[in-house]
């Protein structure tokens, strides 16, 4: 199966290393992760509410990685992060990875999904667009987009 829930320290490390590839384009902060704050950041997520998930292509390279966070309330949305190393880029697996965090959203019982993304990241605004996102706030150098279910 191509995608692999982060549930224990098992692939907490593979997952720090794709957060690193990417890092200073989805942060803008070159700086790297570290085993003990990859760790700590773990153990701190509620693992009721978060949700992890790896991608690999069909030799088991991981290429990318979706975050789905629960934020229950009158509407309950599911926050989402995802990323795909440069290598793989242009390949449509960004879109894989977000549809598949939308598909488990809606099944964890979430009215609608929202993300922060940097308005220079063409790719990913494109892509949310397509899928059905609308702007929602303006935050400066970047966009909240919200979709409902």
């Amino acid at each position: 199966m191509p995608f692999e829930q982060v549930s224990d320290a098992s692939l907490l490390f593979d997952l720090m290393h794709i957060r690193n590839s990417v890092r200073a384009f989805m942060t803008g902060s070159q700086d790297e992760i570290t085993q003990e704050q990859q760790i700590i950041w773990f153990s701190n997520l509620d693992h009721r509410l978060t949700k992890i998930w790896l991608y690999a292509d069909s030799d088991g390279e991981w290429l990318g990685y979706g975050q789905l966070r629960i934020e229950p309330g009158d509407i309950t949305y599911g926050v989402t992060t995802y990323a795909v190393v440069e290598a793989s880029r242009g390949k449509g697996y960004g879109e894989k990875i977000l549809r598949y965090v939308m598909d488990k959203a809606e099944e964890y019982g979430c009215d609608a999904m929202r993300a922060e993304i940097f308005k220079d990241n063409r790719a990913s605004l494109e892509l949310v667009y397509k899928l059905g996102y609308i702007n929602t706030l303006d935050m400066g150098n970047m966009l909240e987009v919200q979709r409902p279910f």
